[in-house]
């Protein structure tokens, strides 16, 4: 017997029909509120799109007719090149600027990169002070009661200062660590000024001059806020006396206000400044015109830290100097890393390179001499100036023996070297760089460390 489906399909029985309830008569009011507007906002759009259709309609016809009837096939031909050719190099620009190495921001703080964020916390930097303080005091006790005789640092300084009060061609001065007289297109520029002490780090030499002998100061540059590098009182000495400008990296224009600062300006990596200005024509200045200067805030592998729970707070960074056809780099403070190679790729010439030595043991803060000579070949460099030594001392060893390491170093690499120069300063004293005459008396002095 069939199923009863199969029944009810054979023998045509009907399904009972269900009820259904009576529709209700249209009632316009009864329609939802927005509905004319999107009816009305519907008749618009469409409008609009037939009147931007009859535009580009029209332009299609009008454009290819003025061209005909105005410019020459040889000249619609260089002006789509030079169409594409802008549009190419805008979309390469941007994407040139988008890659650049930016520091990671996370809950107010800076950080190298998110990896190293990822890695460290803030508290491995403030909460180390008060482990160290144990053991930095007891070393540097015997020293402070006169039991221990504190090394000096035994690196000749000049007997006076020879830099004039301007210059056209650059002219380096070193003033002891990693602070720079710069003189360059008449612009007097002044990196990391410390003439003061800066405990409980040992100061192991005097600085090289006077403060009071500085020349006009045009711009001030500060790699970060360390009290190594950010000196309170010689910063508001040079600001009372040349009113200079202040340039910083981003977030320090707190600390710079607490000092009565206020002639600043703030910069992150890869900012630019440029400067020109029109000077009254003096003994100093005959010419009365200053040369283009361009400044740039480049990456670091550092930290920030002026207070006990501030660390990071504040951006750090290198800088790049641009005038008169010389570039000059100053790495400020920082470990080796990855953005020196990025660096020179955006600059693919640099003259001279100032670079860390101190201390000798490296670490992602600081580079010791081994790795600031593979920084100086990664930014493909012509003159290496060795900064950031015999000035203050946390260590039991001499005050030159991050020099002694570079130079052993400098010859271990010599091949790799072999088309560079190392020039070294006397504390206080006044050079010319020349790219393409290498100081020889330098190089040897250089090499003569090894025996110390």
């Amino acid at each position: 017997m069939l199923p009863a489906r199969h029944q009810t399909q054979e023998y045509g029985h009907k399904k009972p029909r269900p009820e259904h309830k009576p529709i209700a008569p249209f009632d316009e009011k009864t329609l939802p509120r927005y509905s004319k507007n999107t009816q009305l906002n519907t008749i618009k759009n469409k409008k609009k799109d037939v009147r931007m259709k009859t535009v580009l309609s029209n332009l299609k016809k009008i454009i290819p007719c003025m061209l005909n009837r105005y410019l020459t096939r040889q000249s619609q031909q260089i002006l789509f090149l030079l169409l594409v050719g802008s549009a190419l190099a805008t979309s390469w620009c941007a994407a040139e600027q988008n890659n650049h190495s930016m520091p990671y921001c996370k809950d107010g703080r800076y950080y190298y990169s998110q990896e190293e964020y990822e890695q460290i916390s803030v508290w491995n930097h403030f909460t180390s002070i008060p482990y160290k303080l144990p053991a930095l005091i007891m070393r540097e006790l015997p020293h402070l009661l006169g039991i221990k005789k504190q090394p000096c640092c035994d690196w000749p300084t000049v007997l006076a200062p020879t830099f004039p009060a301007r210059s056209i061609p650059l002219l380096l001065t070193w003033i002891n660590h990693s602070s720079f007289l710069i003189q360059i297109g008449d612009h007097n520029i002044l990196i990391d000024p410390v003439f003061g002490d800066c405990p409980p780090l040992r100061r192991t030499h005097k600085p090289g001059f006077a403060l009071e002998q500085l020349p006009t100061i045009d711009y001030v540059l500060i790699s970060h806020n360390h009290a190594d590098h950010t000196d309170f009182a010689t910063l508001k000495t040079v600001a009372t006396r040349d009113n200079p400008l202040f340039i910083i990296p981003a977030g320090n224009t707190k600390l710079f206000n607490a000092m009565g600062l206020t002639k600043i300006t703030e910069k992150t990596w890869w900012e630019q400044l440029v400067l020109l200005e029109k000077t009254k024509q003096t003994a100093d200045t005959p010419s009365g015109d200053k040369k283009l200067l361009t400044i740039t805030c480049l990456p670091a592998r550092h930290w920030s830290c002026r207070k006990l729970l501030d660390a990071n707070t504040a951006l750090w960074s290198s800088w790049m100097i641009e005038c008169n056809g010389t570039t000059l780099y100053c790495a400020g403070d920082s470990g080796y890393g990855p953005h020196f190679k990025e660096i020179a790729k955006n600059f693919p010439i640099i003259n001279v390179a100032l670079m860390p030595i101190h201390p000798i043991k490296s670490s992602s803060e600081h580079m010791g001499p081994k790795d600031a000579i593979t920084a100086f070949l990664d930014l493909n460099a012509q003159t290496f100036i060795p900064i950031h030594w015999g000035t203050f001392s946390c260590e039991s060893y001499i005050p030159e023996m991050p020099l002694i390491r570079l130079a052993q170093h400098w010859q271990l690499r010599q091949k790799e070297l072999d088309a560079k120069q190392c020039l070294l300063f006397q504390f206080g004293q006044t050079k010319q760089v020349h790219p393409d005459a290498p100081d020889a008396t330098t190089l040897e002095s250089l090499m003569a460390l090894t025996t110390y």
